[in-house]
């Protein structure tokens, strides 16, 4: 099983976990906020029920018993492939479906209703994680992708905790991160430093 995006239902100040639809009908606190997606989200959840090869023909079945009408638009988007394993086929499917399709949608009705501070990130960087365990045995596909939560390690700057060996480029794009998201933490602007200098400091 795996949580649809959203937030925790309390019953009090959330009382819906159908986080799109607050944010289509603007009923969302007007502030500032970053969001955004991993290339590759979704590959454990399709990767761990399917511990083998999926046909085309159970990848269709998958498609059409979700999608029903629209099934037939769906498969041309992500038609399947000839090699007799259509894992990473679905796996895409479901990181647009799942992750990116709503990231989007949320952060296209923010800017509707007239919040225009908000940014959108897409993360792509895959960690060199050579000789470390850092996705556990059953995660395996994570290894060579970027999976969900892929971010975090560099946003938090935890690489080297984890004993990795760490690129140039993999610190680079950690200090880029945690210099933008230290920004809107600071300044409600990840472009924005906002930094001032005085005799004081």
């Amino acid at each position: 099983e795996f949580v649809v995006w959203g937030p925790y239902v309390d019953g009090k100040i959330v009382k819906t976990a159908n986080l799109q639809d607050m944010f289509l009908q603007g009923k969302f606190q007007k502030k500032p906020f970053i969001i955004g997606t991993t290339t590759d989200e979704a590959f454990p959840i399709i990767y761990e029920p399917f511990k083998k090869n999926l046909t085309k023909s159970q990848y269709t079945d998958i498609v059409l018993g979700r999608f029903l009408g629209k099934a037939p638009l769906v498969l041309k988007e992500y038609p399947p492939v000839p090699s007799g394993d259509d894992r990473p086929v679905l796996a895409r499917l479901a990181s647009d479906f799942i992750y990116a399709c709503p990231t989007r949608r949320v952060i296209r009705s923010a800017t509707r209703f007239e919040l225009s501070d908000v940014w959108l990130y897409h993360f792509d960087q895959m960690t060199e994680a050579k000789g470390v365990d850092l996705w556990g045995p059953i995660d395996t596909e994570c290894y060579t992708r970027v999976c969900h939560g892929s971010e975090n390690p560099f946003l938090f700057q935890t690489l080297k905790l984890a004993g990795l060996n760490v690129t140039n480029e993999e610190q680079s794009t950690a200090d880029s991160m945690a210099y933008f998201f230290g920004n809107f933490i600071h300044t409600g602007d990840p472009n924005n430093s906002g930094w001032r200098v005085s005799s004081q400091h």
